[in-house]
Order: C-alpha cells, then sequence, then structure tokens
C-alpha cells in the first residue's frame, strides 16, 4: 500500500504472475499461451531489478515476444533492459517498435526525481501524475528520445541531458511509450521503489492494457489535459485609486477518438476487424485566474501556490458563469517599472501560459458598441468606439474588423497606424457599415489596440441582420364560385376587356395600407407561362397577402388581407386576339340564356305554325 494508508498502489486492478527470465526464456509459449494457443496475459514487464541480473532474451523468446506485442497487447522495459551499453543484443532488437534510437553511451547521468512534462492519458489513471516526482536513484543508458524521433516522453530525470545531434534527441528520459510498448529506468536501486514510482508503475501498466473480453467499457482517462489560452486583459476603468480590468481567456478542450478492433482468440490467421472511429472532446471550462503585480519582468511559476501533492492550485480568483473575471489592483507607483503575472486555470487545474503586461507604459480601455443590435440588410449600423489612456500616454496601432457567427474575418471596418491616446482625453471613432443582401445572421465587431503584435486592449460588440422579406402570398383554399362572385370585387357589366374599368383591370390593392421598405425576395421565381404573348407582369395566383411592417423599435407587425378573384393586366392583354379562349363571366351566362330562351321560343312558334300548316293540309 501506499505510505500511511491502505490503498495499494495498484488499486486491486492486477493480478500479476512472476517469473524469472532464464525460466521464461526456456519455454516462453508455456507462460504466455493457454491449453487453446490463446494468449493469458494482458501485459509483459521485463526488468524490474538493476541490469535485469545481467541477462538478456533469446533470440526465440524475442520472437514470441513480438509475437505477442503485434497482437496488440503491451510490453513494459524496466531498468538497463532495451540498450546496447551493456550487449543486450535481443531487448535491444525492440528500438524500432519503441521508436527511440540507441547508442552505446557509458556517461551516466543519475537523478532522483523525475518531472511530468507530457500529460495524457497515462498521468491520469488510476493516480493524477503532476509535477516533480520523487523516484529512487537512477539513469539512463545511451536510449535517446524527443527530437524528431516518434516515441512519447512522458517523464524526465532530473538532470543532465545528453543531446544526440543528429536527431536532436536526448538521453535522459524516465518514461517514454510507443504504440503498446512502453521503457521505464525504474529497478536501478531494486526494491527501493517509491511512493510515486509505483504510482507510476501502476497507470503505466493500465495504459499497455488493451486487450479485453468485456463488451462494455468505462473511459476512466476521459479528462480535459489541455491548458486554456493565455489570458486577455482589457482595462476597464479608475475606482478609488485602482485600475478596473477584465480578464479573459478560452479554455482548450481535449479530442479524444475511439475505435474497438476484434481480435480472433483462436483463428491466429484470421485478420483483425477495425470499428469505426468516434470522437469526443472533454472540456471543463475555466475556472478562474491567478494574478499578481510585481517589479519583475520575468515568468515567474511561484506565483502558484499549490497543494501539498502539487495538483491543485490553491490561490484562483474564481468567476463566475463566464470565462470573465471583473477585477481591480493597485494603482503602482508612476516613477518605477511594475508589470501585471496572469494565469488561467480551467476546472481541471490544467494552467496556461503567463501573460505579462508591463504597466509603465501605459493602460487603455475600450468600449465599442452600435445604434441598435437587430438591422434588416438594407440599412446602415452606426458604429461608435471610445478609447481612453490611465497614467500615461499610450500609442499603438487600432483596428475595428468585422466577424461572422463562425468566427470568419469578413472586413476591415476601420483601421490607423501610429495613434496616440492622451491621459484624459478620448479618441473617439465613428462610422458606419453599409448592409446588403450580402450580409445575414449574427455579426461580431472587434476592437483591437496593438503596440509591437502585444494587444493592448480590445472590445467587443454583436448585431444581427435580418433579410427583408417581400410580401407573402398564401393560397386561398376554398375560392369563390364563379357563380357567386366575392362582394368586395366590383361587379363588372362588360363581358369583354375593357381600359374603362380600372377595378377590373388593375390587381386589387388596399390604399390605406402602411408603406413597408421591403424588397422583392430573389428566391420567390416567377413562372414563365403565366406571363403574357407581350411581356407584361405575370399572373398571380389567388392568394393571401401577407405584409410585414417593421416599427421604429425593431419590431415587425403582421397585417393580413383576403383577396379573392385578382385579375391582372396580363389576363386581359392575353385575350387580345383570342376571344374564344376567354374566361366565361356572370355576364357572359345572361347573354348565353336570353339566347338559348330565344331560340327555344322560336323553335316552339315554328313547331305550332308546322303541326297548324298540316292540319290545314289534312282539311
Amino acid at each position: 500500500p501506499i505510505k500511511e494508508s491502505d490503498i495499494p498502489a495498484g488499486m486491486g486492478m492486477f493480478e500479476i504472475d512472476d517469473v524469472h527470465i532464464n525460466t521464461f526464456n526456456g519455454n516462453p509459449e508455456r507462460y504466455l499461451l493457454d491449453e487453446n494457443g490463446a494468449w493469458k496475459y494482458d501485459v509483459l514487464f521485463f526488468g524490474s531489478w538493476d541490469n535485469n541480473d545481467g541477462h538478456d532474451l533469446t533470440g526465440y523468446s524475442a520472437d514470441v515476444v513480438k509475437r505477442f506485442v503485434d497482437s496488440g497487447r503491451g510490453a513494459l522495459f524496466g531498468h538497463d533492459t532495451v540498450c546496447i551499453a551493456n550487449w543486450h543484443g535481443n531487448f535491444a532488437s525492440f528500438e524500432e517498435r519503441m521508436g527511440i534510437k540507441l547508442r552505446y553511451d557509458c556517461d551516466v547521468y543519475v537523478g532522483e526525481t523525475a518531472s511530468v512534462v507530457e500529460y495524457g492519458t497515462l498521468t491520469n489513471f488510476p493516480w493524477t501524475l503532476r509535477g516533480t516526482l520523487e523516484i529512487p536513484e537512477c539513469h539512463s543508458y545511451g536510449q535517446y528520445v524527443g527530437g524528431n524521433l516518434p516515441a512519447t516522453e512522458w517523464m524526465s530525470i532530473d538532470a543532465y541531458q545528453k543531446i544526440d545531434t543528429e536527431t536532436n534527441a536526448h538521453a535522459n528520459a524516465y518514461l517514454v511509450t510507443y504504440n503498446n510498448l512502453g521503457l521505464i529506468q525504474t529497478g536501478h536501486k531494486n526494491t527501493m521503489a517509491t511512493d510515486d514510482e509505483r504510482k507510476v508503475l501502476a497507470n503505466t501498466l493500465f495504459y499497455l492494457h488493451q486487450i479485453s473480453q468485456v463488451t462494455t467499457a468505462k473511459d476512466n482517462s476521459f479528462y480535459d489535459i489541455t491548458a486554456p489560452d493565455s489570458p486577455d486583459v482589457n482595462f476597464t476603468g479608475m475606482d478609488n485609486d485602482k485600475l478596473t480590468l477584465n480578464i479573459s481567456s478560452k479554455d482548450n478542450g481535449t479530442k479524444y477518438q475511439y475505435y474497438i478492433e476484434a481480435i480472433s482468440g483462436t483463428d491466429s490467421e484470421s485478420e483483425n476487424e477495425k470499428s469505426n472511429i468516434m470522437t469526443h472532446t472533454a472540456l471543463s471550462g475555466i475556472d478562474g485566474y491567478v494574478y499578481v503585480v510585481n517589479e519583475s519582468a520575468e515568468e515567474d511559476q511561484n506565483i502558484l501556490e499549490y497543494d501539498e501533492n502539487h495538483e491543485k492550485v490553491l490561490n484562483i480568483v474564481k468567476t463566475s458563469e463566464s470565462d470573465v473575471l471583473s477585477t481591480s489592483i493597485d494603482i503602482p507607483d508612476e516613477e518605477g517599472k511594475y508589470y501585471l503575472h496572469i494565469f488561467a486555470i480551467d476546472k481541471e487545474n490544467n494552467v496556461s501560459d503567463e501573460r505579462i503586461i508591463p504597466l509603465d507604459e501605459g493602460m487603455l480601455t475600450t468600449s465599442i458598441s452600435t445604434d441598435k443590435e437587430e438591422y434588416l440588410n438594407d440599412e446602415t449600423v452606426a458604429v461608435k468606439s471610445e478609447t481612453k489612456s490611465f497614467l500615461y500616454t499610450e500609442d499603438g496601432d487600432v483596428s475595428v474588423s468585422l466577424y461572422d457567427s463562425e468566427d470568419n474575418f469578413v472586413e476591415e471596418v476601420y483601421y490607423e497606424n501610429g495613434q496616440s491616446v492622451y491621459k484624459d482625453e478620448p479618441f473617439s471613432i465613428n462610422t458606419d457599415i453599409v448592409l446588403d443582401e450580402t450580409y445575414e445572421g449574427e455579426y461580431t465587431l472587434k476592437i483591437e489596440w496593438e503596440n509591437e503584435d502585444k494587444v493592448l486592449c480590445f472590445d467587443k460588440a454583436t448585431f444581427k441582420v435580418k433579410m427583408v422579406e417581400d410580401e407573402t402570398i398564401e393560397e386561398i383554399v376554398s375560392p369563390a364560385s364563379p357563380t357567386d362572385p366575392d362582394p368586395s370585387v366590383p361587379e363588372s357589366t362588360d363581358p369583354g376587356p375593357s381600359d374603362q374599368n380600372p377595378a377590373k383591370d388593375n390587381p386589387v390593392k388596399d390604399s390605406a395600407k402602411e408603406p413597408t421598405n421591403n424588397k422583392p425576395n430573389k428566391d420567390n421565381n416567377q413562372d414563365e407561362n403565366l406571363r403574357d404573348n407581350e411581356g407584361g407582369s405575370p399572373t398571380k395566383p389567388e392568394k393571401d397577402v401577407t405584409t410585414e411592417v417593421t416599427t421604429e423599435s425593431g419590431n415587425t407587425e403582421s397585417k393580413k388581407e383576403e383577396v379573392n378573384e385578382i385579375t391582372t393586366e396580363a389576363n386581359k392583354q392575353g385575350t387580345k386576339g383570342k376571344e374564344n379562349n376567354s374566361p366565361t363571366t356572370g355576364d357572359d351566362f345572361q347573354v348565353i340564356w336570353i339566347f338559348l330562351c330565344m331560340v327555344i321560343s322560336a323553335g316552339v312558334i315554328i313547331f305550332i305554325l308546322w303541326r297548324k300548316h298540316k292540319m290545314l293540309d289534312k282539311d
């Protein structure tokens, strides 16, 4: 167990069998395969004793271990195993698979602490490993990592680092991994493992364990291990001899990708089946900031106060629901040189790079705004900005840029080089953005003051742009019968086209409708078949007319007018030369009815006269 606790270093997750390497070399398959020829173990660990007690793998046992590794299982090599300085040639045959470089170096640089230099799954479960770890005295032995070599170095021995000029790699790693292989410098002091070293072994063995028979799994290492961005600072004003400011930062999530590979336990010749790849991102969010004002221009990690395990930052000034911290600092002596040091920390205790701001070079605060929050795309956005300086005159380049909802640059609204902001004399900007049909959605205006690529201050403002909509016409479900005309439409007594009847020749309009700035909708395509032979306007079907009226407050109201039997000029012009194709109106039915009555009456009269003539002939 870990000292002063009942917690075992392995958390009860491991079942371990041990065998001397000479016995293993005599028949490696006896130990690794069951009676059905399937692999019995998940991970092999060689070299828990200094120089591996002077023993190497054999050529055959090394081949068996390579088959084991190629099946997807893990192997961890300890102190003085995978190296050529002590003539362990069969262990050294794993050099390429481990992504490292071996040299005949005999220089030994001993260290008793190791620093965590990479954060990830291996440093998160089952133990959280951070900072400086206490380890037994150890060293590397001609094993080079880093540079352009592919292995990942998780922890480095705190001692002199010898460099390989060909690869730019160094020879002082404590723990490295590559795929499902690992190399650790434990074992130099034999049975003298510390709590930290046993935690590292547990994490590494778990990390290298990749094969399982279970059908569900929980990823206990799904942590946000990516640090936030370096903080941004925006000075906002003066309050009782203090400078007020806003500190902000963006947290960065850690992306994880998952897939499952199915491996046959009985048929070594069958091909493995790999699933699709799923991607998920662990994002913890900004927890707060650590900041201090002092006279040092150098980075200073001592500003951060950690707990006894060096895992959690204690002196965080936490934010509320947003990632922005509004705070204040004492105004420094104008005759001295002072610097503001700031770190951002997320909720998984990842620490950003340090931001250092010199306070003797002037402090600016800026604001930007628009005259409205919402516009139509035929309007103009009035942009206003004001920048102030505290204590000193400040020079810089100012820009106002526009970005869309996905933070893509749209256009530069304003830009000036070498502008000066004087104490108590605001620098004002008033400019416009003329909108058109290319603008739609949400936009962000950002003003930035820079000096030699350093951001002095910034501010943002957002607004929305809506498309101008045309009058929309909704289809009437049950149009009035031609024989029962709508009383709202003036009845015509003229059966044909006429230039004297405006109520019939023109579409019905509401003369009392309020004026609107709406433009035609470009997407409202008209059917060419509705156009007349002379290129007149298209015929509009019977619809509900909806008019959108925009008020000065930006609210919109909808007005609806139901119109039946809309007759357009095109209807009438289309009848020229086509009288036989004219639609039948109520007047047409009256004429036809009178004509039929006259025909029937004439027929009856003729029939009566014919019958009378026959009777006279018979008499």
